[in-house]
């Protein structure tokens, strides 16, 4: 399983941002043997991740990044507020990708009460949007194949490979920080 973390939106006719320090974790799920320990891969300067020597089995590959590494307003601006407004008022449309971005509570739905936390967080009033303290959440670019399956849990995602019979060597995973919808992180 190897592939590469991209930021969700980039700028027309430019390169995808490549985010760094994102840490995948691989659990061999249980099939009858011995369940090894959960291996981690950290995306490189170059957002690459691969994990090598895997055999035929059920895994699990979910995504994490820690606030230290990048939390540091990384874009948040007053003109993600304007457009998620815009978009609550139905004068202007955010695109699937911008609505994952804009749901900083994780319960689903873009809301005022998005708008409140981001309000918030952009004056250091919070330091967090949501129950499992994330500001960041990770999703395949593309569908996955015919072994492997999306899950979606309290708002975030993980591979479920079952079983992993072939090589998944080329997946891009877009990084979406919550609370930023412009592009600008």
């Amino acid at each position: 399983i190897a592939g590469q973390v991209y930021y969700y939106l980039s700028p027309v006719g430019e390169e995808p941002f490549e985010v760094p320090n994102v840490a995948l974790s691989l659990s061999q799920k249980y099939n009858g043997d011995n369940v090894p320990d959960t291996l981690i891969s950290i995306t490189t300067a170059d957002s690459s991740f691969r994990f090598e020597g895997l055999t035929v089995g059920n895994y699990n590959l979910s995504f994490s990044k820690s606030s230290e590494l990048d939390c540091n307003d990384n874009g948040i601006s007053g003109s993600d507020l304007y457009y998620i407004e815009e978009h609550l008022k139905g004068i202007e449309t955010l695109s699937t990708d911008q609505s994952i971005a804009a749901d900083v509570s994780l319960d689903g739905t873009v809301s005022g009460y998005d708008v409140s936390l981001i309000a918030q967080y952009s004056v250091d009033l919070i330091d967090n949007f949501n129950d499992i303290h994330t500001h960041w959440i990770f999703k395949p670019q593309h569908q996955l194949n015919v072994h492997s399956e999306l899950l979606k849990h309290n708002g975030t995602y993980s591979i479920n490979y079952k079983p992993l019979v072939l090589d998944d060597d080329d997946r891009t995973i877009f990084a979406y920080r919550l609370g930023e919808v412009t592009g600008n992180y």
